[in-house]
């Protein structure tokens, strides 16, 4: 696929939405949903509907729902799409670059999709006819629509981690993580803040864990956010944390 690296880390791709080219998405596999901004939706006079919560780093917002006829990335092609529609002028100035969308888990759903983070380079496959080259399979959950796998760090503790390509993060525990393992007990942190497509924001305590395992790699000293407000997507109970573009 056509791709760009934004300014801050994450994958830009050029979908086809009623086979035009309104510009850069965001290639998100945290999100749980196709997302449009309503510039693009009003230009194409797409039908509005209902009404959604969005959740995301500091809490949730209310959207609605806006209907295409068709969607198309590079050979991967599905009609009657569902958006949910967010103005993506927050992001789009921090990122320096106009988004148009995020392409999330109806695509993912769809296809094979594979990242090389460092190039950028993103290739998409039928799942049909495709056979992993050089490489292990790793088993795969979803909560929520996001694509999660069990992972060992530090102290061969094992949890459930998010992967997140939308977060140009490297390594973060939720609430429910930090509590169950003790992760600040004796840890050196300091404050930081991130923030959110809405322009919201979260404070965490930042840090490093002494490794972290990802499929067969093992990754020494990583930087990691420690979160113990339950703010947003970090309020998940059952997961451990999340892997973000910055680790991949």
């Amino acid at each position: 696929l056509e791709t760009m690296r934004a300014r801050t880390g994450h994958i830009l791709v050029r979908p086809l939405i009623e086979g035009r080219d309104f510009g850069w998405f965001l290639l998100d596999t945290g999100a749980g949903a196709m997302v449009i901004d309503p510039k693009v939706a009003d230009e194409l006079q797409m039908p509005a509907m209902g009404e959604v919560t969005v959740m995301g780093v500091g809490g949730a917002v209310v959207s609605r729902f806006r209907v295409g006829k068709e969607f198309a990335l590079g050979p991967l092609s599905f009609s009657d799409v569902t958006y949910v529609e967010c103005d993506l002028g927050p992001p789009s100035a921090i990122m320096r670059v106009p988004l148009a969308g995020i392409v999330g888990y109806d695509v993912f759903a769809r296809a094979v999709v594979e990242f090389d983070m460092a190039t950028p380079e993103v290739r998409i496959h039928d799942p049909a006819g495709y056979e992993l080259q050089d490489a292990r399979w790793q088993e795969l959950y979803f909560s929520r629509k996001h694509p999660v796998i069990e992972s060992e760090f530090e102290g061969n503790r094992r949890g459930y981690f998010v992967l997140d390509t939308g977060s140009n993060a490297r390594l973060g525990f939720y609430p429910a993580g930090v509590e169950r393992f003790d992760l600040l007990n004796g840890r050196t942190t300091r404050t930081g803040r991130a923030g959110g497509f809405s322009g919201q924001t979260i404070t965490f305590r930042a840090g490093r864990v002494e490794w972290f395992r990802l499929g067969e790699n093992v990754i020494d000293n990583p930087g990691a956010s420690f979160h113990t407000e339950r703010q947003g997507f970090t309020a998940d109970e059952h997961m451990t944390g999340i892997i973000g573009g910055g680790l991949l």
